[in-house]
């Protein structure tokens, strides 16, 4: 599964593990991200330290597409050789570790399985340009500091000042916001499901925000439903746009594939199609959630239909539109 694990100063690192990772085995992998020794990470998870280096992701609750917040111990000490040692050790000794490594850091998988010289030089040149980072960040609010006038009664200083004390609120409010719900730093995924139509396999974005239950036309063709099409029901769509409706499809099965504790197998869906130009392949609307009495369980992550679970798709199996909407789209 996907996680991210994001910095106070920004930066997210998405990183492939299995459920069963424990917490230890996850922190090597960070390290090898970020270059902060285990013993010097603080993760949380919903506002709460995870501390137990046994634990696994899903004993600490974490699921698909969980972030867990990063921050580094401030009275970390400085890494020497042993500690160097130890992770590249780590690194050859468990195959998980070295696996992800393999994909998210090749040249220090390649290092530590060359030597320990190459692997602990390299390792110091990750820390040195942190270190540099830091140092530069610093200078940077030095600079503004001196700079800054002294004089109290001076106006443009009386801005100055109250700009300051606002961004010291917002950066507090942030950093709050980051340690109890860092899951709103993160770009949401749709919500999508595979269904089936005439063997044509199709992925459906469920939007309970959409009023009727919508097909393009060039799914419509795919599915060899166009036939059925009742251009009586034409017409123009009006929200947050416009759209031109070219008719309806009264009544369609649909199959879902399943393999739930409760059901395996397909789950056949009656449908109504508005048939309509510019839209995605397949959207279900209240009118079919209503319908099927569905239920949106974000916990569970699936849409339950007849109590059968019936899963979102990850972000990687969106339709490519929707994997490249931006974080700032609405």
């Amino acid at each position: 599964m996907k996680i991210a694990v994001a910095t106070p100063e920004g930066e997210v690192h998405n990183i492939e593990v299995d459920s069963q990772f424990e917490l230890e085995n996850l922190k090597a992998l960070i390290e090898s991200e970020t270059g902060i020794p285990p013993a010097d990470q603080i993760l949380s998870y919903h506002g709460q330290e995870l501390t137990d280096p046994k634990k696994t992701l899903e004993q600490y609750g974490v699921l698909e597409n969980d972030i867990l917040s990063l921050r580094k111990n401030p009275q970390a000490i400085p890494r020497d050789g042993a500690e160097i040692e130890l992770m590249r050790q780590q690194i050859l000794n468990q195959p998980q570790v070295s696996e992800q490594l393999l994909q998210t850091q090749p040249e220090l998988f390649d290092a530590a399985f060359t030597g320990s010289e190459q692997f602990a030089s390299l390792i110091r040149q990750m820390n040195q340009r942190s270190q540099q980072a830091a140092l530069a960040r610093q200078m940077n609010q030095h600079s503004q500091q001196v700079n800054t006038p002294n004089d109290p009664l001076d106006i443009g200083n009386q801005r100055r000042i109250e700009e300051e004390i606002r961004m010291k609120n917002i950066e507090e409010n942030w950093r709050t916001a980051y340690e109890k719900i860092p899951q709103f730093f993160a770009r949401v995924v749709m919500l999508y499901i595979n269904i089936e139509i005439n063997g044509h396999q199709i992925k459906a974005f469920v939007d309970s925000g959409c009023q009727s239950t919508i097909m393009s036309p060039q799914c419509a063709e795919k599915c060899g439903i166009m036939r059925l099409l009742d251009k009586r029901y034409a017409g123009r769509a009006v929200g947050v746009g416009t759209a031109e409706i070219i008719g309806r499809v009264h009544y369609v099965e649909a199959e879902i594939h399943v393999k739930a504790e409760n059901h395996v197998g397909y789950l056949s869906l009656e449908c109504s199609f508005m048939i309509m130009e510019g839209s995605n392949d397949v959207l279900f609307g209240l009118d079919m959630l209503m319908c099927h009495q569905a239920c949106i369980d974000l916990k569970k992550k699936a849409l339950i239909i007849n109590d059968v679970p019936i899963p979102f798709l990850a972000e990687h199996e969106l339709p490519e539109s929707a994997r490249s909407i931006g974080e700032g789209s609405l």
